[in-house]
């Protein structure tokens, strides 16, 4: 018990000190860009008056501004490489990672599972159809050519609360979204989401939400009746 304590209590200030050095970085490359700012522009400035008597080249007096953009311009690119090279790799992830940034609040981890499962590189088979075939070959029947190939693919997998409540209902409206501006979906991930085009159709993002709304508050509320039916038999008990 000690040690989980000592553990959780050296993680807490490896996390600090982790937030310390970011908000240090973040402190010094302010105050960099103010220094190039400020001292800069009036360098330019200067620069710029004497260049009308001396004839040096003008365009030397915007230096600065040029730091600054191509400073932004990294910055932008550092932040943003991943995003940007998987749109050059894959540009159906790509489309996709950028509808669920804009309509999710999901970590990027389970994002890029999201984009694995649902876009297929090559080798690469989905857990659910992995099961399947694994199933089907431990009953004793026989895999054809191509299910035996699939079978030695790298499998792939959905987070699972990513499959669960709101979050379920969210992955189904982005990959109605993908089906119809992207790319059609393949029958193996229509087939795992009940995705017909009957379901596709019909569905409706808010209404599927407040069916979860209500099973949460239904649990909630068996969960608290439960509380009562016990405390209630030791009331009776004790009595």
């Amino acid at each position: 018990m000690k040690l989980k304590e000592k553990f959780k209590e050296w993680n807490k200030r490896r996390k600090v000190k982790k937030a310390m050095r970011r908000m240090n970085r973040n402190v010094t490359r302010s105050k960099i860009m103010y220094a190039v700012v400020i001292y800069g522009g009036i360098a330019g400035f200067f620069y710029g008056i004497a260049s009308i008597f001396t004839g040096w080249p003008r365009v030397f007096a915007f230096t600065p501004v040029f730091i600054i953009i191509a400073a932004l311009a990294l910055q932008f690119l550092k932040k943003n490489w991943k995003l940007i090279w998987l749109y050059v790799r894959d540009m159906e992830q790509g489309r996709l990672l950028l509808y669920l940034n804009d309509h999710t609040v999901w970590s990027h981890e389970h994002k890029m599972k999201v984009l694995a499962w649902v876009y297929l590189r090559r080798k690469t088979v989905r857990k659910e159809r992995s099961l399947y075939l694994s199933n089907k070959l431990r009953e004793g029947e026989k895999l054809c050519h191509r299910e035996s190939i699939e079978l030695g693919y790298h499998s792939v997998f959905c987070p699972q609360q990513i499959l669960d409540g709101v979050n379920k209902a969210i992955l189904i409206d982005a990959l109605i979204w993908a089906h119809r501006n992207v790319q059609v979906l393949d029958d193996n991930l229509r087939e795992i989401l009940d995705l017909t085009d009957e379901n596709i159709k019909n569905f409706s993002l808010q209404r599927e939400i407040n069916k979860c709304r209500k099973d949460i508050d239904k649990k909630e509320e068996e969960r608290l009746l439960e509380i009562g039916r016990k405390r209630s038999k030791k009331l009776n008990g004790s009595k």
